[in-house]
C-alpha cells in the first residue's frame, strides 16, 4: 500500500474508532417525568429516586442534606432511597450527577401528602368547564397543592415513563381559558 493510502486508511480507522467512543459518552443521566420541578414526596416515608444512565455509570444524588450513590445496571437503570422527611419546611432541591453530562437539578420539591386518584370521568373535571370559570380559577391560589396528571395512552406493555409534568395550583400557573 502506498504511504498516502496508508495515512488515509489510518486516519479513517482513527475517526471510526473515535466515533465508536462517542456513543457511550453520549449517554446522560435522566429522570422519569414524575421526578421533576414542583413534585411532592410523601412525608415520613423513604424517598426513592430512580432513573437511567449509561451502562455501569456511577450516579450521585443529593437531597435534603443527604447524598446517595448508585451504579447503573447493565440496562442503564439505577435507584437510591433517602431517609424519611417530615412534612413542611422550605421547598427542597434534588441534584443528580452522573459521570457524563451536566448535573440535573430538580427544584421546588415539597414534602407532604401524596394522593393517587383514579376513577370515572368526574375525577378529571376541569375548572374551565364551570359556567363562569375565570373568577374561580383566579381564586384557586394554593401553591402548596400540586397535580401530576398522567395522560391516557394505550400501550401493549407497561411503560417506564410518561409525558407529563407537575403543575402548581396557582392562577399564574394554570391557564385553561
Amino acid at each position: 500500500m502506498k504511504p498516502g493510502k496508508q495515512l488515509a486508511a489510518g486516519l479513517a480507522l482513527a475517526v471510526l474508532s473515535l466515533a465508536g467512543l462517542t456513543v457511550p459518552l453520549a449517554a446522560q443521566v435522566r429522570l422519569p417525568a414524575v421526578i421533576g420541578d414542583h413534585m411532592v414526596v410523601q412525608q415520613d416515608k423513604p424517598v426513592t429516586i430512580w432513573g437511567w444512565a449509561g451502562k455501569n455509570e456511577p450516579v450521585t444524588v443529593s437531597f435534603n442534606g443527604q447524598e446517595k450513590k448508585a451504579v447503573a445496571d447493565g440496562a442503564g437503570k439505577w435507584r437510591v432511597a433517602f431517609d424519611p422527611i417530615k412534612a413542611g419546611g422550605v421547598p427542597l432541591e434534588l441534584t443528580v450527577l452522573g459521570a457524563k453530562g451536566p448535573a440535573i437539578v430538580v427544584r421546588d420539591i415539597l414534602v407532604g401528602e401524596v394522593w393517587l386518584a383514579s376513577g370515572q370521568s368526574n375525577m378529571e373535571w376541569a375548572m374551565s368547564w364551570l359556567p363562569n370559570p375565570v373568577p374561580e380559577i383566579l381564586r384557586a391560589d394554593h401553591p402548596g397543592l400540586r397535580l401530576f396528571l398522567v395522560p391516557k395512552r394505550t400501550a401493549a406493555e407497561p411503560r417506564e415513563d410518561v409525558e407529563a409534568q407537575w403543575k402548581v395550583c396557582a392562577p399564574d400557573a394554570v391557564r385553561p381559558f
